[in-house]
């Protein structure tokens, strides 16, 4: 199978065929990906849905992410980025060249071309990547073109590096042994690695749109008095195995200490990640009351306010809560996302550490109600999706 370029045509007819196939095996589903032509792929990876039902691959809140930008108003209005995808073509490594989770990518005569790791072609991942490296070439080729041109001026090559991973401390090492690394999170400590924008900002502006919701500043604040006054929250544990316990995971915590003050807080765990096993975990946390589950985007934007906790690195999703114009509260991270060296600090509450939420929340029934920063930190999100529009948002590394 290798070495032939499959079209649209053979996608549907094998792929997307509603009647059951044979199972593929590994080695003919990774011949197939690595012969896959630019627009075979697109169509692949657009149609995650179909693709699980196929190959049961997990599917993350798709469904539930449509109906989340469908309750925005976003319409598809960014065809600058859309109608421009670069061409790219798949290659993959078996030797070690490229740690798992890294990706090399390079100019081409075609477009660009996509070096991964031989393991990254399993079913078990392959949505994952899909999704991201697809994300990175229809929404954003300005961006990468503006890394292209960066390394070219400085006679350094056509190539980069990026950590396709959550990224953080546990590629680090990884990706900071090769030249032109970027990553979409990097430790705060770190700045050799560039930055650009996390999938789920580009995913956002498959649909988004730069227009405001609201007429005006006061149609905005009617519309923010109308909220419940609680700190909403909804996430996966995401701990780091194997060391993460229940006992030191940050956001078990937060949950366990939320269920003291329930006129003030709604703050529950809807999937367990990354610590011990999975079934013995949850019933643990059932047994203490702090699972729920999960719930689509748009619920968070009936809440005041939204903390943003990290997780085996920061959180990619909390962009979304300045969208849904939420009072998003920081405790101190130990991560830098793209956004985060120029977001100004006044469209944010910055706290030491968590557990000072619950604290002044006691001392002012207000603290959670904060419109102004709200307005503002909506205002900077989407200004902030105007930039990576215009290829404007990369963190070069230093």
């Amino acid at each position: 199978m290798a070495g032939i370029v499959y079209s649209n045509s053979f996608l549907k007819a094998f792929f997307f065929d509603p009647s059951p196939g044979r199972d593929l095996s590994f080695p003919e589903l990774r011949n197939i990906l690595l012969s896959l032509d630019h627009d075979s792929l697109c169509t692949l990876g657009s149609n995650s849905a179909i693709l699980s039902s196929r190959f049961h691959v997990p599917v993350g809140g798709e469904a539930r992410y449509v109906e989340y930008i469908k309750r925005l108003g976003f319409r598809p209005s960014n065809s600058r980025m859309r109608n421009k995808p670069m061409n790219f073509r798949l290659h993959s490594v078996t030797d070690h060249e490229i740690e798992s989770g890294l990706i090399k990518v390079e100019r081409s005569s075609i477009g660009i071309s996509v070096t991964v790791p031989d393991e990254m072609l399993g079913l078990n991942v392959l949505q994952l990547w899909m999704n991201r490296i697809l994300a990175l070439t229809r929404n954003y080729p300005v961006g990468v073109a503006k890394i292209f041109e960066y390394y070219e001026e400085k006679g350094e090559g056509t190539f980069f590096y990026l950590d396709i991973s959550d990224g953080g401390e546990e590629h680090e090492d990884d990706i900071s042994r090769h030249s032109h690394a970027f990553g979409y999170c990097r430790n705060r400590n770190s700045h050799n690695i560039g930055l650009i924008p996390d999938s789920y900002t580009l995913h956002d502006l498959e649909y988004g749109s730069t227009e405001s919701r609201w007429r005006s500043k006061e149609d905005a604040a009617q519309d923010y008095a109308k909220r419940k006054k609680q700190l909403f929250w909804r996430g996966s544990t995401t701990g780091r195995p194997p060391q993460e316990t229940i006992e030191t995971n940050r956001r078990i915590q937060f949950c366990i200490e939320a269920l003291n003050y329930p006129d003030s807080f709604d703050s529950k765990i809807t999937n367990v990640v990354g610590i011990g096993e999975i079934n013995t975990t949850y019933k643990k946390l059932l047994r203490k009351k702090i699972t729920a589950a999960p719930v689509t985007e748009d619920e968070f934007e009936k809440y005041v306010a939204f903390v943003d906790l990290d997780g085996n690195t920061a959180a990619w999703g909390s962009l979304r809560k300045y969208l849904l114009m939420v009072h998003v509260i920081k405790p101190e991270s130990g991560y830098t996302l793209f956004y985060h060296p120029t977001q100004p600090r006044d469209t944010f509450t910055s706290v030491g550490h968590e557990s000072e939420i619950f604290e002044r929340s006691k001392n002012d029934p207000n603290f959670l109600d904060n419109f102004e920063v709200a307005w503002r930190g909506y205002n900077f999100a989407m200004e902030l999706l105007e930039k990576v529009i215009n290829g404007e948002a990369t963190i070069f590394p230093e």
